[in-house]
């Protein structure tokens, strides 16, 4: 009888139940780092494996958050990808926050750690056949740090969105696109993201970091707020392209103003697994800070022959009381796109209905995207 059920039995059953390579990696303590690059992981892919994925990392020590981590994948000249820990979380401003301050966006990235001193994140970043991944020092004095790191990946692992069943091409790489710190002008079309045609892709996650002087003070916020995000599906898809976020906030699942519109006045920091207002501060000095993040990994934004995000500083309300993201001041949706593409403008705009003054800001913004090569 079990002579029989061994015959009956599906011949995969046989068969290794983990088709994956081995985990690869390194851990290193205490290790001193400087400005000058260090390498701390240099690997090549076994024979016999099309491709692997990192996907973990973890650095400990004072400074950490302000580290350059820069990932060179398949012997690429330039780092395709190049991080500050603490930004690459969505936290713009690591260094002004409380020591005691923890948060995490799930289980794909954060800090745990007291005093700032450890960030990691689970973000998938696959390679072909080689890796190289460098540390340097981030502070402004120049000086050598100490910092425990750890990096790990699998040969073969299938790749896929974070937390979702959506797979991705074998080709597929994770890419950074920054933009540092840079004054903006009201209503300039800032560019968060951007790619060829011939390109396709998914948004993995969009961190955004503001400092706004506001007229009349702080505590009046900045006309920056207005500002709409939106989304282009391929390289020739006209402005607006798909509206993503009708205000700053709305693109981070929050409301009025991040609740200082709200009848309480009152901004409640927040980490989600899917979006986090990491950081939000009103100065006596007129000025006001904040960061945010957003994944998008359950609801996935998707281009197929190249495609864009772009932010704006603040809403055009000159030509109706509800003007904003390229929709006539009337509101109405069938005449999407009537506007007309906004100019950017070095004067402070005052004319929107709510009556606050649009400076220019100062912005900083990472997106994480996937992108691979198309047929078209």
């Amino acid at each position: 009888r079990l002579v029989l059920l061994l015959l009956l039995a599906p011949a995969h059953s046989l068969e290794p139940e983990n088709p994956f390579g081995r985990t690869f990696g390194v851990g290193k303590p205490a290790i001193k780092v400087c400005e000058e690059r260090t390498v701390i992981l240099n690997y090549t892919v076994s024979p016999g494996y099309s491709h692997a994925a990192l996907h973990h990392f973890f650095l400990e020590g004072y400074g950490s958050g302000e580290a350059w981590l820069e990932y060179y994948l398949d012997r690429e000249d330039l780092p395709s990808i190049s991080f500050q820990p603490a930004m690459m979380c969505g936290l713009g401003f690591a260094e002004r926050v409380a020591r005691n301050y923890t948060f995490s966006a799930g289980d794909l990235c954060g800090t745990n750690s007291a005093d700032r001193t450890g960030w990691f994140n689970t973000f998938p970043i696959p390679f072909t056949n080689h890796v190289v991944v460098t540390i340097r020092t981030g502070n402004s004095e120049g000086t050598c740090e100490h910092f425990w790191i750890s990096l790990r990946g699998t040969e073969g692992m299938p790749i896929s969105l974070p937390d979702t069943a959506i797979t991705l091409p074998q080709s597929a790489r994770l890419v950074l696109v920054k933009n540092p710190w840079a004054v903006r002008k009201p209503l300039e079309l800032v560019t968060l993201a951007s790619f060829s045609r011939g390109y396709a892709g998914v948004v993995l996650q969009i961190t955004m970091a503001v400092s706004a002087d506001c007229e009349g003070g702080s505590s009046q916020g900045s006309g920056y707020i207005e500002g709409c995000t939106h989304f282009y599906r391929n390289a020739t898809e006209a402005y607006p392209g798909l509206i993503i976020g009708t205000g700053f906030e709305d693109l981070f699942d929050a409301s009025f103003y991040f609740g200082q519109d709200t009848k309480l006045h009152q901004t409640v920091p927040y980490a989600r697994p899917l979006s986090g207002l990491t950081y939000f501060e009103r100065e006596d000095d007129g000025i006001e800070r904040l960061s945010a993040y957003r994944f998008f990994v359950n609801d996935p934004l998707v281009f197929d022959d190249g495609g864009a995000i772009q932010w704006q500083v603040g809403g055009d309300f000159s030509k109706g009381d509800v003007n904003k993201c390229g929709f006539p001041g009337n509101g109405s949706l069938s005449a999407r796109g009537d506007a007309g593409e906004p100019q950017a403008t070095s004067a402070t705009t005052t004319t929107n209905p709510i009556g606050r003054a649009l400076t220019p800001v100062n912005l900083t913004t990472y997106a994480w995207v996937y992108v691979w090569p198309t047929n078209k």
